[in-house]
């Protein structure tokens, strides 16, 4: 019973993350729910979730979903999913996870710090950045980073900003939770688990936007920085 509880309670946290800033729940609920429950339960239930806040999160959000912002990172997704496949076996996952982590905590800091002017980026960035966002996917199944960095990079709103990321993750989302359904990842005791963990990841992630349309860009954007350099450090130390 506390374990449910617990769970419950985790599920919450990781959908206040998500619900302000657009990403994040799997930050926060991997970590603390493998300590009570068997991995191979964590990833498909942490994934089930996910598909139903980006839902939530995507209907709210629906007047800001833009195809043209959305489409060129998943198309760009595609080819580096491929990538990275290919080159697997021939690149240190350790090593590629550390230089990214030092990476965002670097540009985080930068951002923190000396507060640079949005850029005006070429049509084909977005593509770019689907594309190593797709790599880094494939190789250490963390492909948000590069997203993130390009969506805050832009001259973008706050809400441009929020409901492009959630459309990229309500789509990757809904691919693993079919590929997971498809090879029997998802069990009985997954679905069990999803009547605590959706109506209280749904909860955390009603309060966490509700408190992110109180605040301005400029705000908004510190606290995703804030997050990316826990996210790096995070990676940095494995």
């Amino acid at each position: 019973m506390s374990s449910i509880i617990f769970t419950g309670l985790i599920f919450f946290m990781g959908g206040a993350v998500q619900g302000l800033t657009g990403f994040g729940a799997g930050l926060v609920v991997i970590p603390l729910l493998c300590l009570i429950i068997d991995v191979k339960e964590v990833v498909p239930l942490c994934n089930l979730n996910l598909v139903v806040i980006n839902i939530f999160l995507a209907y709210t959000l629906r007047g800001c979903l833009d195809k043209r912002k959305i489409l060129p990172l998943i198309c760009g997704a595609v080819p580096g999913i491929m990538i990275g496949t290919i080159f697997f076996d021939a690149i240190n996952p350790e090593l590629v996870r550390a230089s990214l982590g030092t990476l965002l905590i670097l540009n985080s800091l930068y951002n923190l710090l000396v507060r640079p002017r949005p850029l005006k980026l070429p049509s084909w960035a977005g593509y770019f950045a689907g594309l190593c966002a797709g790599t880094i996917a494939s190789l250490l199944s963390a492909g948000g980073p590069p997203l993130i960095v390009y969506t805050t990079l832009t001259n973008w709103t706050k809400n441009e900003i929020r409901s492009t990321l959630i459309g990229v993750f309500l789509f990757n989302s809904s691919f693993t939770a079919l590929a997971h359904a498809a090879n029997g990842i998802s069990s009985l005791l997954t679905l069990q688990y999803c009547t605590v963990t959706i109506p209280m990841i749904l909860l955390g992630t009603f309060i966490g936007a509700r408190f992110t349309d109180r605040i301005n860009r400029r705000l908004y954007l510190k606290i995703i920085h804030f997050f990316l350099i826990i996210m790096g450090t995070i990676m940095v130390a494995g």
